[in-house]
């Protein structure tokens, strides 16, 4: 069924909280390679835990691998199969071409919109003001994004459509572009991830779910 009575840009982003100051001056580094298993390489080179994730680097992922990326504190996201990824932390930016993110970020304080991060998929735009969320590539026509716990707002490029929601507990849609080459939004079920699969991810960084209550 489409909502929201959307027409969006192919040409997408999704702006997503950023590191505190102290996060991006702490190191070079965007990240560090916390856990991971299966096949999992980083910049074609097989990763190694503890491996810090330079600027501009390409993660890759194979069939049933996943790898887990500390960002500062109380930041984490699971790298999922077949996924691959390109990080700039100076640009703040995730380039994810394919695959899909799980992402638990905390300390809401930390919010801008003018230090935001911003990953790059074929057709989705978001502004995101919340906690969890999850994200994947199906297709290059089709883009799903779950907000799980906390704010969101949706943008276009190119003067696209915007939108505003939030959700306690998981509401998910998913960009498609139709033969007509037009992006539309439609309602989309909770799928590809569970609440044990947030839990769990933010569990690594020390941070406690709460389903009840939207993050803000």
């Amino acid at each position: 069924m489409k909502i929201f009575g959307a027409a969006i840009s192919l040409a997408l982003l999704i702006a997503l909280v950023s590191c505190s100051d102290e996060d991006t001056q702490a190191s070079s580094a965007a990240g560090i390679i916390q856990y991971f298993e299966g096949t999992v390489t980083v910049n074609g080179q097989a990763a190694e835990i503890g491996l810090e994730v330079m600027d501009g680097d390409d993660i890759a992922t194979g069939f049933g691998s996943h790898a887990e990326i500390v960002f500062g504190e109380n930041r984490i996201i699971s790298v999922e199969e077949n996924t691959n990824l390109v990080l700039d932390a100076k640009a703040k930016t995730f380039n994810l071409a394919t695959g899909a993110l799980a992402v638990i970020q905390s300390k809401a304080r930390f919010l801008s919109g003018k230090k935001a991060w911003l990953v790059q998929t074929p057709n989705v735009a978001a502004a995101v003001r919340g906690t969890l969320y999850y994200i994947k590539v199906e297709s290059p026509d089709s883009v799903y994004f779950c907000l799980c716990n906390g704010k969101i707002h949706l943008e276009g490029a190119d003067g696209g459509e915007s939108l505003d929601y939030e959700t306690a507990h998981h509401k998910a849609v998913r960009y498609v572009r139709s033969p007509e080459g037009r992006v539309e939004i439609t309602e989309a079920p909770m799928i590809y991830h569970t609440d044990e699969d947030m839990e769990a991810l933010a569990d690594a960084v020390n941070v406690r779910v709460d389903w009840t209550k939207i993050s803000n």
